[in-house]
């Protein structure tokens, strides 16, 4: 789904997501016809394919944002659920105001 507000950029890996992922595989289906088995066998193509869990979380969310529009839009009574990957974010290291002057004037850390 790709709103109103998406950045030029969010809007082009949307595009990216469906052509390359979404369309293939569920194209040819109604909207009522895409279930959590589907989801699963789709969620299973993704992990075959090695991608990472954040970039299969990508694509998920995608489809889970399509599908609870079309909820939205009464074209479905309910949205299947689509359980995505808990990916940790890395710690961010804080510099100190030595480094950050370092840092900020060119300089090697």
């Amino acid at each position: 789904m790709i709103g109103r507000r998406n950045k030029p950029t969010e809007v082009k890996t949307k595009e990216l997501i469906y052509e390359g992922h979404l369309k293939p595989e569920f194209g040819a289906l109604q909207l009522d016809e895409i279930g959590t088995g589907e989801i699963a066998a789709f969620r299973a193509s993704l992990v075959e394919k090695k991608l990472s869990e954040k970039h299969i979380n990508n694509i998920l969310a995608v489809l889970s944002k399509a599908l609870k529009y079309a909820v939205d839009c009464e074209l479905i009574s309910k949205s299947p659920k689509i359980g995505l990957y808990k990916v940790e974010r890395p710690e961010i290291e804080p510099w100190d105001f030595e480094q950050y002057a370092r840092n900020s004037q060119g300089g090697d850390e």
